[in-house]
């Protein structure tokens, strides 16, 4: 087993900005890597999807039994019943996350659902992939560009589960903001004459609006 990637920004990183919190991805081949404590039934306080690579697998969740095969991701909810079955040689990746403010006795904030059958999402097969290769090779910038895949695959299996996230609502920049922008503008152009129109199109905002924020 390998452990891909882990959250590593605790002070507002991207995943933290979703309501993310504790995100491992990991690297598994099967049989060889799943050891007898899986095949336990178990339950855990955190999310966990499997994404299946290659191979099959069969798990029991919630006391069903689910045949997962290659291209598709089983979505299994906190405190929910769970243990891998039969298997074939195969390789598999596996998230696993809890949620800002859920509390022990709660499943999420979005649908009340145990688990989720479906296929991988070609968006998060991507971000899986360059992660893996990028945590690897360990190039230039690897670990932003694992952080920036990794909560998109987060934002994908937020709305897969209906989740609802601390992001929701229509992006905005306030008075403040713009206040500054336009502040830090003039300053930069402060060796020739800067119109009121010329900072308010830098600020994407009306001439009458930048005014009042001046106000």
């Amino acid at each position: 087993m390998r452990i891909v990637y882990r959250q590593q920004n605790d002070n507002g990183g991207l995943l933290e900005r979703l309501g993310i919190n504790s995100f491992f991805l990991k690297e598994m081949s099967f049989p060889g890597d799943e050891g007898d404590i899986l095949s336990k039934e178990h339950h855990h306080a955190c999310y966990e999807i499997h994404f299946l690579k290659s191979g099959n697998q069969v798990y029991e969740v919630d006391g069903e039994n689910i045949e997962l095969s290659a291209g598709e991701m089983l979505f299994i909810s906190p405190f929910v019943k769970h243990r891998v079955g039969d298997t074939c040689e195969g390789v598999r990746y596996s998230v696993t996350f809890e949620l800002f403010g859920d509390g022990a006795e709660e499943k999420g904030r979005g649908k009340d659902i145990n688990y989720l059958l479906s296929p991988i999402s070609k968006c998060i097969m991507d971000a899986i992939e360059l992660i893996a290769s990028e945590t690897r090779l360990r190039g230039a910038y690897y670990t932003v560009i694992a952080e920036s895949r990794a909560a998109e695959i987060g934002v994908e299996l937020l709305r897969l589960a209906g989740i609802e996230g601390k992001e929701d609502g229509e992006i905005a920049v306030d008075g403040g903001e713009r206040f500054r922008m336009a502040k830090q503008y003039m300053i930069d152009n402060r060796n020739r004459e800067v119109s009121v129109f010329e900072v308010a199109v830098f600020c994407c905002i009306s001439v009458r609006q930048l005014s009042r924020i001046f106000a």
